[in-house]
């Protein structure tokens, strides 16, 4: 009997070492851990394979930029801000780029994108060096802050928070509105609800640059001492590139030619004194209002400035290529610099056989759009606008000699 109970022992020890055995070495053979042992209707556990998808697919559904956090306990999905933001346009083409924000100097500078908005909310951090205004536009709606005011201001850290935003397909566009001469910015987060396109808005066909001082950058032209009478939007550069649907920059010289090549090459002076801008893009039309400052100089000899003027179109020319166009702004209160500009215009740089065209400048904002347009749209055509004194066998609109004085013809769209 006892050797009886000792060979069922041994026998039940063998099999139990048996099974231990299979379990450790082949843990895929057991009917759990095979796909095909899953009962009919039902999803196999994941491989790890799996789970490497599931997580790629998710970063592809929410991604925006190369640097995000997950949406927080309300959806809510914030982008760190930099120059290789995917989905994000900069505006104002000039400036200097950044790994860790994007720096708002210029007027007219900022950012653009499209989200498909979720929530009623949005949020944009920044920081400016002092007191700042931006504004921002959705679907090309003026949007207002929470005093109903139409700007948005900034000093130090802050916030930029939109409230009331529609559903859906948006497109976002901040706007900087103060020129780097009072206050430089950075823009550094954004938060959202929803998903930002991947692609950032298209660059527009036409690019023009604006060089000049305060009626290009719209100082005085709201209510308001320095800052606060600033406002790009209303100037006569920024409402003539939303006219002729144009990408822009819009850069402040203080109307003074003296040192206006140097000025000119930079990326962003108030920021860095010494950083080139690299003309990655060309500008297809240069607009220039220099001399209202120099004309006030009483000591400035005219020959000088002529020669100054001129070495600065030709800067730009060798800057952008010779196809660019040139327009140039006089004004009647430059007195005999206004000639001089004419001048160097129609004789040294060609006139508008060779692509330079001018434009007096008797009014600010709105009211000179209509004005400039007409001369630009001239210049981009390449039309002839100006002819011959006294000459009537050449024809109206033909101009034959550019070494002699030429007046200005109204254009057939003016």
């Amino acid at each position: 009997m006892k050797k009886l109970l000792a060979i069922l022992l041994t026998t039940l020890l063998l099999l139990s070492l048996v099974a231990c055995g299979k379990d450790v070495e082949d843990p895929a053979g057991t009917e759990t851990g095979t796909e095909s042992s899953a009962p009919a209707g039902t999803t196999p556990a994941p491989t790890p394979d799996d789970d490497e998808s599931d997580d790629k697919n998710a970063d592809d559904e929410n991604k925006g930029g190369d640097e995000q956090t997950p949406p927080d306990s309300n959806g809510a999905t914030t982008v760190e801000l930099n120059k290789d933001t995917k989905g994000i346009k900069y505006l104002g083409v000039r400036g200097i780029l950044s790994d860790s924000q994007i720096n708002c100097d210029h007027s007219g500078s900022g950012i653009e994108f499209v989200l498909q908005n979720k929530a009623s909310t949005l949020t944009v951090e920044l920081t400016s060096s002092d007191p700042c205004r931006f504004k921002v536009f959705v679907n090309g709606e003026l949007t207002k802050n929470d005093l109903n005011e139409d700007f948005h201001e900034i000093f130090g850290e802050g916030k930029i928070e939109l409230t009331d935003l529609p559903l859906g397909n948006i497109t976002v566009r901040l706007v900087k509105i103060t020129d780097q001469a009072l206050a430089t910015a950075e823009l550094t987060k954004l938060t959202f609800t929803g998903t930002l396109r991947e692609t950032a808005p298209a660059d527009k066909d036409l690019y023009i640059e604006f060089i000049g001082g305060a009626e290009t950058v719209g100082s005085g032209i709201s209510a308001g001492d320095a800052y606060a009478g600033q406002d790009v939007t209303k100037a006569y550069s920024y409402l003539l590139a939303e006219a002729l649907n144009a990408d822009y920059s819009i850069i402040s010289m203080e109307a003074v030619i003296a040192d206006a090549v140097a000025a000119y090459e930079l990326a962003s002076p108030e920021r860095d004194a010494d950083a080139k801008y690299g003309f990655t893009r060309k500008a297809d039309m240069v607009v220039v209002d220099l001399g209202s400052v120099d004309a006030a100089d009483t000591a400035l000899d005219a020959n000088a400035f002529a020669e100054k003027y001129e070495e600065l179109l030709t800067a730009i020319r060798a800057k952008n290529g010779e196809d660019c166009k040139l327009v140039c702004l006089y004004t009647a209160s430059m007195g005999d610099l206004s000639k001089t500009v004419q001048s160097v215009c129609r004789q040294e740089m060609g006139g508008q056989q060779d692509g330079v065209y001018l434009c007096l400048r008797n009014a600010e904002g709105a009211e000179f759009v209509d004005d400039l347009k007409a001369v630009a749209d001239a210049a981009l055509a390449g039309t002839i606008t100006e002819r011959e004194l006294g000459t009537a066998e050449n024809g109206e609109g033909m101009k034959v000699n550019l070494k002699e004085d030429f007046v200005s013809v109204k254009t057939s769209n003016s």
